[in-house]
């Protein structure tokens, strides 16, 4: 039996239109204007077979966690983006059944993703110095003759192999869990961008790749 997922705004507003309001268990919703021809997602409930892929997926809003519900379709269910969205359907109406910690919205690893977020608003000026220094240091090291261009190098290779690990069909977490780890750390600079993101995917990752992503906030004092 599939079970299916909606993500949504802490008010349990819809990400994409805050005014459209899901709710507890038990609610029941209906789009006013569901059009089954009609591919973009105005006309349609959107909801999706697998919880750390919910599309628009924000891990915080208004300063306080999003959620995650677990909904059944009432009626039919269909897949209107096959190629672009494989695990997203489209359904008219909705029974809202229960709910799940948000961090099951980031994956496997999700309650590692959500507990570093949670503890970057924490670091002191001095520790995101230490972070950048470590960073810059890595890239100038004595022994690393093309300085800069090296550590790039090797941050786009862990990066990439990240970002294919977030991709494979075989990964539960999705696009919109790395996306979201990824705007949920944005304000904190790349270096936490890189870890949180890391994080996502460190069960699918080499340790090598996990441990350049996450170096400089380690040097900040944050452990993995």
């Amino acid at each position: 039996m599939t079970t299916y997922y909606k993500a949504v705004r802490y008010d349990y507003g819809s990400f994409r239109n805050p005014e459209f309001m899901y709710g507890p268990a038990g609610t029941v919703v209906t789009h006013p204007d569901y059009d089954p021809k009609i591919v973009d997602a105005s006309h349609y409930l959107s909801v999706s077979v697998e919880p750390a892929d919910c599309t628009g997926f924000q891990w915080r809003t208004g300063g306080k966690d999003s959620r995650l519900l677990v909904v059944e379709p009432i009626g039919d269910v269909r897949i209107p983006d096959p190629d672009h969205y494989p695990n997203k359907r489209a359904v008219r109406s909705l029974r809202v059944v229960g709910e799940l910690p948000i961090s099951v919205a980031f994956g496997p690893n999700g309650e590692q993703v959500t507990a570093f977020l949670e503890k970057l608003s924490g670091l002191t000026g001095g520790q995101w110095a230490a972070a950048y220094a470590a960073a810059r240091a890595a890239a100038r090291a004595a022994d690393v003759a093309a300085g800069d261009a090296a550590w790039d190098a090797a941050r786009d290779a862990a990066y990439a192999a990240a970002r294919a690990a977030a991709r494979a069909a075989d990964v539960a977490a999705g696009d919109a869990a790395w996306d979201a780890a990824r705007d949920a750390a944005y304000a904190a600079g790349d270096a936490a961008w890189d870890a949180a993101r890391a994080l996502v995917v460190r069960d699918k990752i080499a340790p090598e790749q996990f441990d350049i992503l996450t170096a400089p906030m380690r040097a900040a004092g944050m452990e993995f």
